[in-house]
């Protein structure tokens, strides 16, 4: 699995291996946190492929998948009585010659103006806010995310293994990514000049076979 992650080039080795090597272990945490994923009739967790993957390594709970994750963790941190602060977002970073000592945030739930910020004093902050989702005017993620690497880079944090992104057809109306569900009901694909005419379907000019093809085509809508 490291091999696969690392071959990318966009994944430090070390890095990869650490993920591979405790994939097993957080996986099944979250099994044992409550997340329902699927399994045979033998007990055995069912995996399939995604995004090139050469092995049968992925599997969900469905659509709602990163919703119930998110849940089972919520619930079990709450069980341990840890303090959540909701409705409240970092605006800064705060520093002192290079070493993080705290966090400047906003209270958006605040009626009173002198209740707006909350400062958190602390010595070390893990920052697990996802990718910058609002740097581009057409995208699929909802309105209210928007990531938080910014203030990462700007407190001085050095910026590493940011560098895959992943492009392809989506509904910018309903923001939805759509690229895997168009691809496996086996669309037409062809071009056409500029004005509509001289439709033509271009795939079979670099496939031989019509089945192989369709079974390529069918593959993109999860690799």
């Amino acid at each position: 699995m490291a091999e696969t992650l690392f071959a990318g080039r966009c994944v430090d080795g070390d890095i990869a291996l650490c993920e591979a090597a405790l994939s097993t272990q957080y996986f099944l945490k979250l099994v044992e946190l409550g997340v329902p994923f699927p399994r045979n009739r033998y007990g055995e967790y069912i995996g399939y492929k995604t995004d090139h993957d050469p092995r049968r390594r992925a599997t969900s709970v469905g659509p709602y998948t990163s919703k119930q994750m998110t849940e089972c963790l919520e619930a079990a941190v709450q069980a341990k009585d840890v303090p959540m602060l909701d409705k409240t977002q970092v605006i800064k970073i705060l520093t002192d010659g290079g070493t993080v000592c705290g966090l400047l945030c906003l209270n958006t739930a605040a009626q009173d103006a002198a209740d707006h910020f909350t400062l958190i004093r602390c010595k070390n902050v893990i920052w697990a806010t996802g990718g910058p989702a609002g740097m581009y005017a057409d995208s699929v993620y909802t309105f209210s995310q928007y990531g938080a690497t910014g203030l990462a880079l700007e407190a001085g944090t050095r910026g590493k293994n940011l560098t895959e992104w992943q492009y392809g057809l989506a509904s910018v109306a309903l923001r939805w990514n759509v690229s895997g569900t168009y691809m496996q009901v086996l669309p037409r694909v062809y071009s056409t000049a500029a004005d509509g005419s001289d439709e033509r379907e271009f795939l079979m000019d670099f496939f031989s076979d019509v089945h192989d093809m369709l079974s390529n085509l069918f593959l993109k809508g999860y690799q």
